[in-house]
């Protein structure tokens, strides 16, 4: 009789089993196809999204043209500065780099002086309208960078070679020394420092402007390459963050990033750059050329 009770609990457990799953399968598949809209409706899948237009797919106008000023104040002297003015041509992704002479004659607030002397004693601001009054163009954006910032700047495009012209030595009284011997050399971040407020080229102000436009489009030109498109949005991030002065603003690189990447992602040389056409006058000042500055309209 025990033997008989257990087989009967065994087989009604087991049929109990397959009955629940049976009908808990049943319920929850109509439980189902009723929350998708009743039954004999296809559940509509979800459509597919398109991902968002690539900087490859990005095709600018000449609207989004822009013009910066980058200063940079690297020792406390005139030849300490540099003066760096960007036209940005994203339809052709091009960028037309010029070195402005610290010491070029200007006008600003209603006075006369060098471009140096109005950043001195006026600030940034005031170097912005004494280029534009310089030049005869708007400027866009300004970026200022203190040393720091600079060599922050620098070791995103690590570095690059220069041809040392002549032996450069300079006994520095504020810092360290500055010697370089004639031939090439490689210049990281720090040494770029060095080699652009070098104080004492022979040919003097118009010499360095030449000489920062030069080794710092190669800088860019030798360092862009495949892929750098894909982390300027970190690039943007490291230098925003940084020791810096400027009107830049997230919001004004999120308009104007696609413009940037599609320039950056030219397989050919992105920069290139103008040198400035002048002479001294009886004070030492620098005067840009009138030619020169009508000729500035054409980039």
């Amino acid at each position: 009789m025990a033997k008989r009770s257990i087989k009967v609990a065994v087989t009604y457990s087991v049929t109990l089993i397959i009955t629940l799953a049976v009908f808990g399968g049943l319920g929850y598949y109509f439980t189902n196809m009723i929350l998708n809209g009743g039954l004999g409706k296809k559940v509509e899948e979800a459509p597919e999204t398109t991902p968002p237009p690539s900087y490859n797919e990005y095709k600018p106008q000449a609207s989004d043209r822009q013009t910066m000023l980058l200063i940079a104040d690297l020792e406390n002297r005139l030849t300490g500065s540099c003066f760096i003015l960007l036209r940005h041509i994203p339809e052709e992704r091009q960028i037309i780099m010029l070195t402005i002479p610290s010491d070029t004659f200007a006008s600003a607030n209603g006075s006369e002086n060098s471009i140096y002397e109005f950043y001195r004693t006026q600030g940034v601001l005031t170097a912005v309208e004494a280029v534009e009054n310089a030049l005869d163009i708007k400027i866009d954006k300004y970026l200022k960078l203190n040393k720091t910032s600079f060599v922050t700047l620098a070791d995103i495009f690590h570095g690059v070679e220069y041809n040392v012209p002549y032996n450069l030595v300079y006994e520095n009284p504020d810092g360290e020394d500055i010697i370089f011997k004639e031939g090439p050399v490689y210049l990281n971040s720090e040494n770029l420092v060095k080699v652009f407020s070098f104080p004492l080229f022979s040919s003097g102000e118009e010499y360095r402007a030449k000489t920062i436009t030069i080794i710092a489009s190669d800088l860019i030109n030798k360092n862009v390459a495949s892929g750098f498109s894909d982390n300027i949005d970190d690039y943007f991030s490291i230098v925003i963050n940084s020791e810096i002065e400027t009107d830049i603003t997230s919001y004004d690189y999120d308009e104007y990033s696609e413009a940037i990447k599609y320039t950056a992602s030219n397989p050919d040389s992105i920069v290139k750059y103008v040198f400035v056409s002048g002479g001294y006058d009886d004070y030492g000042r620098f005067v840009l050329d009138e030619n020169f500055i009508r000729s500035l309209t054409e980039w």
